[in-house]
């Protein structure tokens, strides 16, 4: 038998690339997922883009910025190239949860984890991934409140973005590993704390 190298799942690193900030107009383009343990060991990940449509299409161009950061990303040339044969969000919101569920261990919380899932990644996943919202604890676990506090407090930049490799990707699989550098930087600097 192999032994595992990783502790039940725990949090579910999630970030989202969007056509814009508003969950109730704009459109998903690309979501992620890292599933770690309590000790960040990652068990397993998924990213997919989401299936354009005419309106997302339109949406993703209409707005300069967006437009600028996607493209300075590539996601704007996958998506001229592969969005419109992605999956579905409803396929995506039924296998994620499918996914999880299969990686969840009875009676063990999973917990959305991640930079700014708190304002930004759970309204999106309450409204356009029902399924895989039903799955997680309403408390998520957001990362960037908890470097922002260190930051106020301290004056320290150590869990910055900046100081864990620079500024967002704006693709979602990279941003959450950059999320789980500003984590692992939190956990060890946590773990210095006496109790």
């Amino acid at each position: 038998m192999t032994e595992r190298k990783h502790g039940p799942a725990a949090y579910v690193w999630t970030d989202y690339e969007t056509t814009g900030l508003d969950e109730r107009h704009d459109h998903l383009l690309e979501v992620a997922f890292i599933v770690t343990d309590k000790e960040l060991r990652e068990i397993d990940r998924r990213s997919s883009l989401i299936q354009t449509t005419d309106e997302a299409w339109e949406q993703l161009n209409s707005n300069e910025y967006v437009k600028r950061m996607h493209h300075e990303s590539g996601l704007w040339y996958e998506l001229a190239l592969k969005g419109w044969d992605a999956p579905t969000l409803g396929w995506v919101d039924r296998n994620t949860s499918a996914w999880l569920s299969a990686l969840a261990t009875p009676g063990e919380t999973l917990r959305m984890a991640g930079g700014g899932v708190a304002n930004f990644d759970w309204p999106w996943t309450k409204l356009h991934l029902p399924e895989v919202a039903a799955l997680l604890h309403y408390r998520p676990l957001d990362i960037s409140i908890v470097a922002q506090a260190f930051k106020d407090a301290t004056g320290s930049t150590a869990m910055s973005k900046l100081h864990n490799g620079g500024a967002k990707a704006h693709r979602a699989l990279a941003d959450i590993e950059e999320d789980l550098g500003v984590a692992r930087t939190a956990w060890d600097l946590l773990r210095r704390i006496p109790v």
